[in-house]
């Protein structure tokens, strides 16, 4: 059967595929890469005896509905705000400072969604400029008491379960 497989394409919607063929030889080996430009492409579907069908059922309803209210903020949560603000949705708060725990940290914010390094978080940036606080991208106390101030909490620079709660609270009403 692999001996038959000779192209490979994807749906993409909106009548548009994307699709691999065989080399312009009509091989399957040869130099890596798409040497004519043609090999590799995105054009109009068309309908071809493809042996093969994987279709895509959609989000679970589970993931589709509401956030659960857990005070825990991981990538579903973090991709919502994403929405909400208008920023790009990838689940994941970059450019960020690892917090020093004195000052402030981030105790409900599950590590897998945050990146370290430079350059701090579109998603960050659009939550200050929407509360009116400094704009550097970071996830700081400072940020994170306007957070709180927003939402009627204590402001003790800890993003913890309550913050959390209240950020999925307003998400789950489709807003900040």
């Amino acid at each position: 059967l692999l001996n038959d497989v000779h192209h490979v394409a994807v749906y993409l919607g909106g009548g548009k595929l994307a699709q691999a063929s065989i080399s312009e030889r009509g091989t399957a080996y040869g130099r890596a890469g798409d040497q004519t430009a043609r090999e590799t492409n995105i054009r109009g579907y068309y309908n071809y005896p493809w042996n093969c069908y994987l279709r895509y059922g959609g989000v679970s309803s589970a993931s589709a509905g509401a956030l659960a209210v857990d005070g825990n903020v991981g990538p579903a949560t973090v991709r919502r705000w994403q929405q909400v603000m208008g920023t790009a949705v990838d689940g994941i708060i970059s450019g960020q400072q690892v917090p020093d725990e004195r000052t402030y940290w981030r105790p409900a914010i599950d590590s897998s969604v945050v990146r370290y390094g430079a350059g701090g978080s579109d998603l960050i940036r659009a939550v200050q400029r929407r509360l009116g606080c400094g704009v550097d991208g970071l996830l700081g106390p400072a940020t994170i008491k306007a957070i709180q101030r927003h939402y009627g909490l204590a402001q003790d620079a800890s993003f913890g379960p309550a913050t959390a709660r209240a950020l999925q609270s307003a998400l789950n009403q489709g807003r900040f």
